[in-house]
């Protein structure tokens, strides 16, 4: 009897199971994100279509393929050329190499159907496509809990939200509605990689980085006549690329250790950057000088974003600025989820308090370099039940700077130094 009432349990369970999954609607696997955006789907004035992977790392990266009709159940893909695409998947565009007509054979493979074939729509569509520069249009995705593909619309392609699901009907493709128009699509990117996920919760991270006093032209003393300020991605990139960093898109993990490396760039600028394609966000970059710049920033945001979490972090007299920048967001009643403070140097002030508005205040110090620039190294909280403050010091901070030839190279350091800007990007990255 006791063997009967497992078995009946286990049953029981496994049905439970089986109907929990099977209650799931298809729009429910799409919202369960995030989704791999393997494919860019795009075309031009001749009206045919064309698909490339955006994976740098598939064997088919780089090529073009034109879809052909369905046969026994393959979905056909034509080979346009091979090695023939720089994608762009910041800006949701591609070009094409020149001169891809040099073979004038209408033969191609079939990579769909696993078959040579003669076809001369082929032949012109390398001569169309050679030299373009198109934007994307559609991307493909993979459910994985289903395996059912689909694609989805480039913000600015059409009005709205489409994700249609790829099938077939009589070897023509049958691209099937799905119940999602309302759903707000986010694209990010991770490692080099394009993500889908959707935004419910109004999810948005508000990123402010303010550079040291003597970088970038910043004023030493906050008050200043200005500051300088770079915003959201296309500025970020443009200033990465400005300083010379070779990085393609910029994207990858070991883009990040390179922009933080540089003596222009450094780590709050990779910080800023990934905030700033990885996620919802207003995410900038700014010299020394005049927090209620900033502030008024990230006021206008936090207004329209009100579930937005905050983060700033400064290196030198930046982390001075972002000190009272924490007292300024405190009065407009702006809750921060996260500041950092590298190496912090607030001239003619001994003020070392973090406001009860702060829920977690990082400092990193330095004691090997020059007296006269080693940064705070005992921040305090103001309100100890509200805020949790750390102080940690960097021993012989890595970065471009040389200690045999600059007095102030540990300084300037500490803000290259991955012990400290990736603990802070690890921290944002576990509370946006």
């Amino acid at each position: 009897m006791r063997k009967i009432s497992i078995v009946l349990i286990v049953v029981f369970l496994v049905c439970c199971i089986f109907t929990s999954i099977h209650a799931k609607t298809e729009r429910d696997h799409i919202k369960d994100g995030p989704h791999l955006l393997s494919w860019a789907y795009y075309t031009g004035s001749n009206s045919r279509w064309y698909i490339s992977t955006t994976l740098d790392y598939s064997s088919y990266f780089g090529n073009i393929y034109s879809l052909t009709p369905i046969k026994n159940g393959r979905a056909g893909w034509a080979t346009v050329a091979k090695d023939a695409i720089n994608l762009d998947l910041i800006a949701f565009i591609l070009s094409t190499e020149n001169n891809l007509d040099n073979d004038n054979s209408d033969r191609y493979y079939d990579i769909g159907w696993q078959e040579w074939v003669e076809d001369s729509m082929i032949h012109r569509d390398r001569q169309w496509i050679q030299g373009k520069t198109e934007p994307i249009k559609w991307f493909f995705f993979r459910v994985s809990s289903t395996g059912l593909w689909y694609i989805i619309n480039v913000p600015g392609y059409g009005s709205g939200t489409h994700i249609l699901k790829f099938s077939s009907k009589d070897g023509q493709y049958d691209w099937k509605k799905t119940d999602t128009t309302d759903l707000t699509p986010i694209f990010f990117q991770n490692d080099g990689k394009l993500y889908l996920d959707f935004n419910e919760t109004d999810k948005f991270t508000i990123f402010a980085g303010i550079s040291g006093g003597n970088a970038l032209e910043g004023d030493l003393f906050d008050g200043g006549d200005g500051i300088k300020s770079w915003k959201d991605k296309w500025e970020l990139k443009n200033y990465i690329i400005n300083t010379g960093i070779l990085c393609g898109d910029c994207t990858k993990n070991t883009d990040l250790n390179v922009i933080a490396a540089n003596n222009r760039a450094g780590g709050i600028v990779a910080i800023a950057y990934n905030v700033s394609y990885a996620t919802p966000s207003r995410s900038s970059f700014n010299t020394s000088g005049n927090t209620d710049v900033i502030r008024a920033d990230i006021e206008t945001f936090y207004n329209t974003h009100p579930n937005a979490k905050v983060f700033v972090a400064g290196h030198s007299t930046g982390g001075g600025d972002t000190q009272n920048l924490l007292w300024k967001l405190k009065t407009l009643g702006i809750p921060v989820e996260m500041s950092g403070h590298i190496d912090s140097v607030e001239i003619l002030s001994a003020d070392a308090k973090i406001p009860n508005n702060t829920k977690r205040a990082m400092g990193f110090y330095q004691n090997d370099g020059a007296w006269i620039t080693r940064g705070e190294d005992n921040l305090i909280a103001d309100d100890t039940s509200k805020t949790t403050v750390t102080n940690t010091r960097i021993s012989n901070p890595v970065g471009p700077a040389n200690p045999n030839t600059d007095s102030n190279a540990y300084h300037r350091n500490m803000d290259n130094d991955p012990r400290v800007w990736n603990t802070l990007l690890d921290y944002i990255k576990n509370h946006w």
